[in-house]
């Protein structure tokens, strides 16, 4: 049963022009969330690559643990954030959420077991540091279940977006929906920028003066930690720039200069943040250090512009075009 609306007003013209608060409020919902639901997969990626390395080297061990710390409070944001931008998307374009849903009615219901599974498995991870200690491989076990799970949520979500975007009836399946052109290539670089997000942050983190590191570790300098977290963010950050050309293609469907202006204005701002963490690697500084002001603040520029170029690729997709029948040439 098709549940779309066959007699719902459709929203004609710019969308975006005849609705400038809802779109503009939707644009802080979809950063908001892009932030910490990047936190969240990139928190927990960095917690498993840490723990990892904790069963040879016990302060890495310590510090999964100490990183691990903000995840269930990232993760009920994500979640909070998230819906309130479904809402705002649903009330902005009904008809093409509607549409996009109906037909690939099969893949979003699947987001639904595995972010209640992620959450579950994440939480009983959190909390079971003490009781999982003489357990290391039981407990790494649950925060890779919870990576899986995270990534799987994502890869769900931009399918069905996507999906939404190409008119949703050309993908009835998730399996033919996720080969879609734009997929891919959306889902690496939003996995990059979680773990570059996720770096930067944690490196505020552990430059903070409020993180004693002397007490924590046997080994392990604040420097050192910085400078891998500075190393990470460069390497993805620097991905993302080199890919970015694919998710540009993928969206040479839209003909507004705005997208064209949103994307170059996003690399543009990605560019000296690139400079500064290369600086960050070869001669870090001690504590936060004035660099981090600036990598911070470019880098929420450049997702800022980002998130607008993708609101602009949803209006383009999501408002109808208006077609001018021509008359009917009068019988002589």
């Amino acid at each position: 049963m098709d549940a779309s609306p066959t007699n719902a007003p459709l929203p004609v013209g710019d969308v975006l022009a005849a609705h400038p608060l809802l779109a503009g409020v939707l644009a802080v919902f979809a950063f908001l969330h892009l932030v910490c639901a990047g936190l969240t997969v990139g928190g927990v990626l960095f917690t498993l690559v840490y723990q990892l390395r904790g069963l040879a080297v016990r302060d890495y061990d310590v510090l999964a643990r100490d990183l691990s710390g903000p995840l269930i409070v990232l993760m009920n944001l994500a979640a909070l954030t998230g819906v309130v931008e479904i809402m705002l998307g649903t009330t902005l374009y009904p008809v093409p959420f509607y549409e996009g849903s109906s037909p690939i009615g099969s893949i979003w219901p699947l987001l639904l077991p595995p972010l209640a599974a992620a959450f579950a498995v994440t939480w009983l991870h959190q909390r079971s540091w003490d009781a999982l200690a003489r357990h290391k491989g039981l407990h790494v076990t649950l925060i890779a279940t919870a990576a899986v799970l995270f990534l799987a949520v994502q890869l769900i979500s931009i399918t069905g977006v996507d999906s939404a975007l190409q008119g949703g009836r050309q993908a009835l399946r998730f399996a033919d929906a996720a080969l879609l052109p734009a997929v891919l290539p959306h889902f690496l670089h939003l996995v990059l920028a979680s773990l570059t997000l996720s770096a930067v942050f944690l490196m505020r983190v552990v430059g903070s003066s409020a993180y004693d590191v002397t007490g924590r570790f046997r080994a392990l300098t604040r420097t050192e930690i910085k400078t891998q977290l500075a190393s990470v963010a460069l390497a993805t950050l620097a991905l993302q720039v080199l890919a970015g050309p694919l998710l540009y293609v993928a969206g040479a469907g839209v003909h507004d200069l705005r997208y064209h202006l949103a994307i170059g204005l996003g690399v543009l701002f990605a560019l000296p943040a690139l400079h500064w963490l290369w600086q960050e690697v070869t001669v870090p500084t001690r504590g936060p250090g004035q660099r981090y002001g600036y990598i911070a603040g470019t880098l929420a520029l450049a997702m800022l512009f980002m998130v607008v170029a993708r609101q602009l690729t949803h209006a383009a997709h999501f408002t109808p075009k208006v077609v001018v029948a021509e008359a009917p040439a009068a019988a002589h």
